[in-house]
């Protein structure tokens, strides 16, 4: 680490202030490749406290290019939730996906940070891998949405070709994932995110007004698949 750390240093120039420079020293936990710090959010490091890992060089590819890749980033993601204990993944690990205080179905607001929103948009996606929500029981808008906004997230637009008329599964899923066409991946997982939210507030909260919320955004987020 105090190798990485050397090495940032040599990639600032002299100019930089001497507060950035202490705060390098300081750090304890910092993952950089050399030569990609973007000087540009180091302007405001006294404001931003120089967040190296989601910020400043957040590498993370978008879209992915196959399955391999979108299961090698859901390995990472799982274990950035199941290692880290700042307020966002100890949320994630401890399976709190509304606010109990204020009878707020959507808890996650972090979407201006990447790396925060992917390993989010991961955890909260195996409650319908798991067993923890039965898929089966979520009426076929609530799972072509999920499918279709979980495909744009992963692999941008559908690139697919159209499945034969027969093939009726198929070809609702396929139109499920084109109708998200042109949405950027970070907009996708957003909403994403959000649907997920609802379906884990209506379907595992047990609180009359979070199911009542949960199942009312269900109805609007779903109309259009």
């Amino acid at each position: 680490k105090l190798k990485e750390q050397n090495e940032i240093r040599d990639c600032l120039c002299s100019c930089c202030c001497p507060a950035l420079l202490l705060s390098l020293s300081s750090t304890s936990d910092v993952r950089v490749l050399r030569g990609q710090v973007n000087l540009n959010c180091l302007q405001n490091a006294d404001q931003n406290a120089i967040r190296f890992e989601s910020d400043a060089i957040s590498l993370i590819k978008e879209p992915l290019d196959n399955l391999d890749e979108a299961e090698s980033q859901r390995k990472d993601s799982l274990n950035n939730v199941r290692n880290s204990n700042d307020g966002v993944h100890l949320e994630a690990k401890q399976g709190v996906w509304w606010d109990p205080s204020t009878k707020n179905i959507h808890k996650f607001n972090k979407f201006d940070d990447k790396k925060a929103s992917v390993d989010y948009y991961w955890a909260i996606g195996e409650n319908f891998k798991d067993g923890t929500v039965d898929t089966d029981n979520l009426n076929v808008s609530t799972r072509l949405a999920l499918y279709g906004l979980s495909q744009q997230t992963k692999f941008g637009d559908n690139k697919d070709e159209k499945p034969s008329m027969f093939n009726i599964k198929g070809s609702m899923k396929w139109k499920a994932w084109k109708s998200q066409e042109g949405k950027q991946c970070q907009e996708a997982r957003k909403e994403f995110i959000r649907l997920a939210e609802g379906i884990m507030a209506y379907k595992t909260s047990g609180d009359p007004e979070l199911i009542s919320k949960g199942e009312a955004y269900l109805k609007e987020a779903t109309k259009n698949f």
